[in-house]
């Protein structure tokens, strides 16, 4: 799951020409132009274009009850997939919005109430996570005995990193990118780990 989105955004977020979605979808720039212009799209389009750019389209005509709408605080911290970050002001926090509905089909969470949106900065998670992705994190899973990629704070840093714990009881920290080496923090290291939470999906491009 990318994001919810029109097609209109859709476009813009691929570059892409009306011509492109037109030859997609097997009809004229003229009705490609009269969607964007109605925001409002025939389910077989939807579900043509919902396959080919991996993503969920939603529109701005669609009836949704209130009761199946949830808000995701969206957190400017920006923790590093490299060294970390350190906070120096309070988080500027804003609403996401997405439905219960896409939250149980395509999320494996452990309430949608600890969801969370983090923007992840730096290179050492590339290819699964690009410098500003924006992350989905589960604060309600911090157990790093399951393998997997996290939120967490070493020594006051903000960090986004791929956590396994070892056989032995130390904390590997890797990345992704080759370029950056694994780190291993055992109770010696000096090390202060506090975890923030998992991270579920990169509403950016999917991981």
């Amino acid at each position: 799951m990318q994001a919810f989105k029109n097609l209109k955004r859709l476009r813009q977020e691929h570059d892409l020409r009306l011509e492109d979605i037109a030859n997609i979808l097997g009809v004229t720039k003229q009705s490609v132009w009269n969607f964007e212009k109605q925001d409002k799209l025939p389910q077989k389009h939807k579900r043509t274009l919902e396959e080919k750019f991996n993503c969920i389209i939603q529109d701005t005509n669609d009836s949704m009850p209130d009761n199946d709408i949830i808000e995701i605080e969206r957190i400017y911290i920006k923790p590093e997939c490299g060294n970390g970050s350190e906070l120096m002001t309070e988080p500027y926090i804003e609403p996401f919005k997405i439905s219960r509905q896409s939250i149980s089909t395509y999320l494996r969470c452990s309430s949608p109430d600890n969801l969370k949106l983090f923007q992840a900065s730096g290179d050492s998670m590339e290819s699964k996570i690009s410098d500003g992705d924006w992350l989905l994190v589960d604060v309600g899973r911090r157990d790093v005995n399951i393998s997997g990629i996290y939120i967490f704070m070493a020594n006051g840093l903000y960090r986004c990193k791929r956590l396994n714990m070892t056989l032995d009881g130390r904390l590997e920290v890797k990345s992704d990118n080759k370029k950056y080496d694994v780190e291993i923090l055992g109770p010696d290291s000096g090390v202060e780990i506090n975890i923030i939470g998992r991270v579920l999906n990169n509403l950016s491009r999917g991981i």
